[in-house]
């Protein structure tokens, strides 16, 4: 057994087929009428004018050398780490990734130092197409194991936040559903951290209360290795608009989860609004900066949240009226 926040859990071997196949149930479901919604209308977006159609061709080529490149490497954790870093500066040019507001909410952080990004979870994170299993074979993967249905490679999660990590000396990278085998392995190299699919953990309700205390651990090494570490969080748990019929403009619940690891490590959260501009690109506001630390209450830690998912909204509501 492995014991992780006091915690004990099964030690994980993530190539088990049982294990492969609990990280591939734990992706969203494509045939979700929400998805299907969503999925309609980004491509809506992404041919609503030359401009962003351009974008998403050259993000289209970027995101499928990125995977076959990085994929090829991936035993190779430096090399996959820092070429990762690389691809993030040229998915920031090529989408004209930019800060509009709230830079000033930067100044007073440490350069080079740990922070979470918290942003909201848009859609547009499709920009470069799912790549489905037989061209995931065509740029390296060996079809060893199973996949999901479509894949959405990382890069166009959190590529747009590279101009803030850029102003604070930081690295990026993100946190994410665990992805199944080989995959996973490609993308713990980038740095980024796996959230271990619930049905695996033991412990509280749905492994929730496990899920919290392995990724506090997970950070604290991260953090330890890179400590110029920017970790993109999407603290609503789902794309914006999926829980609520639909609608994109309106950001879901935060879940106080980010904030209690936020807390426990005393690191803190840059809260990020962006959208997509069909006419310009990626426009990224910095809504705030949050600060918690080992002695804020559960009741604090949830109202933070509360607070930070008001703050990002007014932010990103303002990105859509500018």
């Amino acid at each position: 057994m492995e014991v992780t926040g006091g915690m004990k859990r099964p030690s994980i071997n993530k190539m088990d087929p049982d294990y492969i196949k609990a990280c591939i149930e734990e992706q969203p479901d494509l045939r979700d009428p929400n998805e299907v919604m969503i999925r309609g209308k980004v491509e809506e977006l992404l041919n609503s004018t030359p401009e962003a159609r351009h974008i998403a061709e050259e993000v289209s080529r970027l995101i499928r050398d990125n995977f076959r490149d990085l994929y090829a490497h991936r035993k190779d954790s430096d090399y996959v780490y820092n070429k990762n870093q690389e691809y993030a500066r040229k998915f920031a040019q090529i989408t004209n990734a930019t800060i509009v507001s709230g830079q000033e909410h930067l100044e007073g952080l440490e350069k080079g130092k740990p922070v979470f990004f918290a942003a909201n979870h848009d859609a547009t994170f499709r920009i470069g197409e799912g790549i489905g299993s037989e061209e995931l074979k065509d740029l390296g993967f060996s079809g060893e194991h199973s996949v999901e249905e479509l894949h959405y490679p990382h890069l166009p999660f959190y590529g747009a936040f590279q101009p803030v990590a850029e102003k604070l000396g930081d690295n990026i990278c993100m946190a994410a559903e665990e992805e199944p085998g080989t995959l996973g392995e490609l993308y713990r190299a980038t740095g980024s951290l796996d959230v271990s699919p619930a049905s695996i953990l033991s412990g509280s309700e749905e492994g929730k209360t496990g899920r919290v205390d392995i990724l506090t651990d997970a950070s604290r090494e991260l953090f330890k290795e890179h400590q110029n570490s920017a970790l993109t969080v999407f603290p609503e748990g789902a794309t914006t608009g999926k829980r609520n019929g639909g609608n994109m403009r309106e950001l879901g619940k935060f879940h106080a989860g980010l904030f209690a690891i936020a807390a426990n490590l005393e690191v803190p959260v840059v809260l990020l609004a962006y959208r997509f501009n069909p006419n310009k690109g990626f426009e990224v506001s910095v809504a705030g900066v949050v600060r918690l630390n080992q002695n804020s209450t559960r009741e604090e830690i949830q109202e933070t949240a509360n607070r930070a998912k008001e703050t990002t909204q007014a932010a990103f509501d303002k990105l859509h009226i500018e």
